[in-house]
């Protein structure tokens, strides 16, 4: 980091940019004396398949940490969700800007609602969270693999390839996409943990940084997102089950959390929600998930 510019690291896909770009203008808005520049970088995702990588967290962000830690770039952005839960003890997250939606949305080709879907529908999605939870709603549509950044996937859709896709709200919006879409409530289709939220990582040796990133950061939103951190860590840093939840903070100080857990095949499915103080919810969910049976999922797998 100069005194007069600070490197931004992103993957280069059209929301990824378009994330980074919310963060440069919050830094420059604060500090309009130093230049912000936005370094693209090719992560592992753009090189495999990512249908046979898609719980490999770090396809996303190790190229990038990589230059944080090598100090190429000085912060970088992702999408919150991407991250692994334990990072590099030389890194942190700096900031967590404003969070947007963290909801699931269907689109669909025709005004007909997922859960009216027929048999003869086919609906695409890149999770198995998705999959597994949009069963429960509807069994009838047929659940395919759908991969590609926003615009493939709307393209596909409005081709008739498919007849509705769902995906994160935020991503959408963030892309200023005119699309109709149908919300999920977090208690049907729970989100993945961190979705909806931007976060900015720095090198802990890189204090000038991190002090600035300081400025951005949204507690609000940090603690919402810690709590759906702690609740997958208790799970273990190695799970690669479906997994998901989202947290409130309410009015009355409390943090409200929604979270599930289930078998690859969506078979069984363990969901539940509590409501306690900031710092306990997330753990305090995953104990209530494990006594219901969450805990042998873990162990199956």
């Amino acid at each position: 980091m100069s005194e007069s510019e600070i490197t931004i690291g992103t993957r280069g896909s059209e929301l990824a940019v378009a994330q980074a770009e919310i963060v440069r203008n919050k830094l420059a808005a604060i500090e309009p004396r130093i230049s912000f520049r936005i370094v693209k970088i090719k992560t592992l995702n753009e090189k495999v398949d990512r249908s046979k990588a898609r719980t490999e967290k770090d396809i996303y962000t190790k190229e990038i940490d990589e230059a944080i830690l090598e100090r190429r770039i000085d912060i970088a952005v992702h999408s919150l969700k991407d991250l692994k839960f334990n990072m590099d003890e030389n890194m942190q997250i700096g900031a967590v800007p404003d969070r947007d939606d963290p909801r699931d949305v269907f689109i669909g080709n025709t005004e007909t609602e997922f859960e009216h879907l027929g048999t003869d529908a086919l609906v695409g999605t890149s999770s198995i969270r998705r999959r597994v939870q949009l069963t429960r709603i509807n069994p009838k549509p047929m659940i395919s693999d759908l991969h590609g950044n926003i615009d493939t996937r709307l393209s596909k859709l409005n081709s008739g390839e498919f007849s509705g896709i769902v995906i994160a709200a935020a991503g959408v919006k963030r892309l200023g996409k005119a699309v109709r879409m149908q919300y999920f409530d977090e208690r049907d289709v729970v989100p993945a943990i961190g979705q909806g939220a931007i976060a900015v990582t720095v090198h802990k040796d890189n204090s000038a940084a991190a002090e600035l990133l300081k400025r951005i950061d949204n507690m609000k939103a940090r603690v919402e997102v810690g709590e759906e951190i702690e609740f997958g860590k208790a799970f273990g840093t190695g799970c690669n089950l479906p997994i998901g939840a989202n947290a409130k903070m309410l009015e009355s100080g409390k943090i409200g959390i929604v979270g599930f857990v289930s078998d690859l095949a969506g078979k069984t499915l363990v969901k539940g929600e509590t409501e306690t103080g900031p710092g306990h919810a997330g753990k305090s969910l995953a104990e209530l998930l494990i006594k219901k049976g969450a805990g042998n999922l873990i162990e199956r797998n």
